[in-house]
């Protein structure tokens, strides 16, 4: 009950995100609610939310976020059993992130995506 709670909450702060006009908060929205449908079993949605906020990140040149949507969204679709897809989400996201995370750094994001 939790996770509908939070989406709930998600979606105002995504509201709100869009009247700013500032797209960082709105993807940061969208990850959330996201993995929130995702962790309700709602995989449509979460890839919706996952695809959108992979298109503000990558338009804004945000590597952490689009790296962040790609995990989600390749949770997502390894749920639905579409492990290729999936593999290939976690490598770019895997990727990204090398880019990013300066050597000797611990990034609990990289370390989940790496054991996916």
């Amino acid at each position: 009950m939790r996770h509908l709670a939070d989406t709930l909450e998600l979606e105002g702060a995504l509201d709100l995100a869009r009247e700013t006009g500032d797209r960082y908060p709105e993807a940061e929205a969208l990850i959330g609610l996201a993995a929130a449908h995702q962790y309700l079993d709602q995989l449509e949605p979460a890839g919706t939310c996952a695809r959108k906020a992979h298109a503000i990140s990558h338009e804004a040149g945000h590597r952490l976020g689009a790296a962040r949507t790609l995990i989600v969204l390749g949770r997502a679709l390894g749920h639905t059993g579409a492990a290729d897809a999936a593999a290939r989400h976690h490598k770019v996201a895997r990727l990204l992130l090398a880019e990013i995370r300066p050597s000797g750094v611990d990034d609990p994001a990289a370390d989940r995506v790496e054991r996916d």
